[in-house]
């Protein structure tokens, strides 16, 4: 049976977290707790169960209420709230009109293979502050202008752009092919695949 990053003593759950995330000492990286093992795996014999099951559920609930990774990556160098005008927007955009739409959702499914992997590089590149700034000003200011304003294809294509010229600028493999009938709507969208039946 597989085990979760919960379970394992690198991860650890008892210290800061991240929008959800917590860090593992072995690979230096911020990870969901229920996240299914890797590699590196070694179990944390120590840990109670409802610790690590605590831990699960609460990045499960933050990447319900979280989501669009690549505009949190932008507010988190910006040092900008987590419920600010724009998060907020997008995220009511996501839940309010792609993810109850087949266009939307193969959008949002496409973003959940390259969200978390532009983040990632977007927050360590040597030029992220300046690059942040640009993307909101350039992106993600017209694009929620156009949210608000009724404009939602106008939002999706200014998005997809943004998220295309990401994807080539850092070199990102978005090649995974996905049924869209296999994904879970309602959490699509929050830079991670859910397939039906496999949460």
């Amino acid at each position: 049976m597989a085990h979760t990053c919960s379970e394992c003593c690198y991860l650890k759950i008892d210290g800061e977290t991240n929008y959800g995330k917590y860090w593992c000492d072995k690979k230096f990286e911020w990870h969901y707790a229920d996240e299914q093992e890797c590699y590196r795996y070694c179990t944390a014999y120590s840990r109670d169960s409802s610790v690590a099951k605590s831990a699960r559920e609460y990045s499960k609930d933050s990447q319900k209420s979280s989501g669009c990774f690549i505009t949190t990556a932008l507010c988190q160098i910006l040092s900008m709230a987590d419920d600010n005008e724009y998060l907020t927007s997008l995220r009511n955009f996501r839940e309010g009109y792609l993810q109850k739409n087949k266009k939307g959702l193969e959008i949002l499914v496409q973003y959940d293979i390259v969200g978390r992997q532009i983040s990632e590089r977007l927050q360590n590149d040597s030029g992220k502050f300046n690059f942040a700034y640009i993307l909101l000003e350039n992106y993600i200011k017209p694009v929620v202008s156009d949210i608000q304003n009724n404009k939602y294809e106008e939002a999706i294509d200014k998005y997809t752009e943004m998220t295309e010229k990401l994807i080539k600028f850092y070199h990102i493999d978005n090649t995974i092919n996905i049924d869209i009938n296999d994904v879970e709507p309602e959490l699509s969208g929050h830079g991670r695949l859910c397939l039906k039946n496999s949460h």
